[in-house]
């Protein structure tokens, strides 16, 4: 009985989520606050985006360059965001657009630069690999 209520909670949160994110990508930034946010998103729907590509191509072509190039352009797409969000992270006043910021891009407190760099590397490890075939 719990796990089904906590499962449900989890859905409508999650729901919520969704709902909240949608309104604010109609949303026009009125400040650096609200456009280091929507910078967040962004970088969150690129990542969306791929895994969605690497899934179809894995379901029509598995034997596709796709992933590859789809995981280089993700990479110059989130060192640019990610850049931007760091430099307009310096002057936001605002905790909550921050904390956002953070949850979101993974920049910040939540991911340190060390984590990031390990997933970079371990993307480059991927395309080596993948070209080395």
């Amino acid at each position: 009985m719990l796990d089904g209520a906590m499962s449900e909670a989890m859905a409508r949160l999650s729901e919520w989520r969704r709902a909240t994110e949608r309104l604010v990508s109609f949303a026009q930034a009125n400040n650096l606050d609200g456009s280091v946010v929507q910078m967040a998103l962004a970088l969150d729907e690129v990542n969306d985006l791929s895994s969605l590509l690497r899934e179809i191509e894995a379901l029509t072509d598995p034997d596709s360059k796709l992933s590859r190039a789809v995981d280089e352009i993700e990479c110059r797409i989130e060192r640019l965001i990610r850049s931007a969000i760091s430099a307009a992270l310096r002057s936001v006043d605002s905790p909550t657009a921050k904390r956002l910021a953070e949850l979101y891009s993974g920049v910040g407190s939540i991911e340190g630069p060390m984590d990031r760099l390990r997933v970079w590397e371990a993307k480059g490890r991927a395309h080596r690999a993948a070209g080395a075939r």
